[in-house]
C-alpha cells in the first residue's frame, strides 16, 4: 500500500499564506483553529502565524518538508487547509499541491490508487485523534524495530514513528 503523500510532504504548509474568516478560531467557535496560533490580517480575516512572511511556514507544521511532516492542529485546521487536496486524492491532479511541491524541489505526485489514499488518510486521522485524546499517552513503551529492545517513548515521538515509517 502506498502511504498518504501528505504524511511526508508539508509543502503546501510552507508555500501558501493560510488566511481564513476570523469566525473559525477557538475564541469564537468551540474547537476551532487555536487563536493563539493566528494573527489578525484584516478586521474579518486571520492568518496562521508564519504564513504571512517570506518564506512562509505555518506554525502548526511539524517535521521536515519532503521527509516526514504533519499538522499539529489537524483536527482543528482552517477550512482553507481542508479544501486543498493532495494531487489525485480526489482522482485529479491538484495545481496548488503540485506548485507547492515543485517550489520545495519535490516532484508532482503520481496518481495513487484512490482506495489506498483514503485508507492511509483514515489511519492518519485515527492516530492523530488518539494522540489528541491522550490514548497514546497510556503506551509507556514500545520495541525498537532494529534491536527488539523495549524503549520508553513520548507520545509525540511514538506518533511520528507510527505515521512516518
Amino acid at each position: 500500500m502506498e502511504a498518504n503523500p501528505c504524511l511526508s510532504c508539508g509543502a503546501c504548509c510552507a508555500h501558501y499564506r493560510v488566511s481564513f474568516y476570523w469566525g473559525e478560531t477557538d475564541d469564537v467557535t468551540p474547537n476551532g483553529v487555536p487563536a493563539a496560533l493566528t494573527d489578525d490580517l484584516t478586521p474579518f480575516r486571520r492568518v496562521m502565524k508564519g504564513t504571512n512572511q517570506v518564506p512562509p511556514r505555518c506554525i502548526a507544521l511539524c517535521g521536515e518538508i519532503g521527509q516526514c511532516a504533519w499538522c499539529s492542529i489537524y483536527e482543528r485546521r482552517p477550512q482553507v487547509c481542508r479544501d486543498l487536496p493532495a494531487s489525485y486524492s480526489n482522482g485529479a491532479a491538484s495545481e496548488h499541491c503540485d506548485k507547492a511541491r515543485l517550489a520545495h524541489g519535490l516532484p508532482p505526485l503520481k496518481k495513487l490508487g484512490i482506495r489506498n489514499f483514503w485508507v492511509e488518510r483514515a489511519i492518519y486521522d485515527l492516530l492523530h485523534s488518539a494522540l489528541l485524546s491522550g490514548v497514546l499517552c497510556g503506551l509507556a513503551s514500545l520495541r525498537d524495530t532494529r534491536t527488539g529492545a523495549r524503549k520508553d517513548a513520548k507520545p509525540q515521538r511514538m506518533y511520528k514513528e507510527m505515521i512516518c515509517q
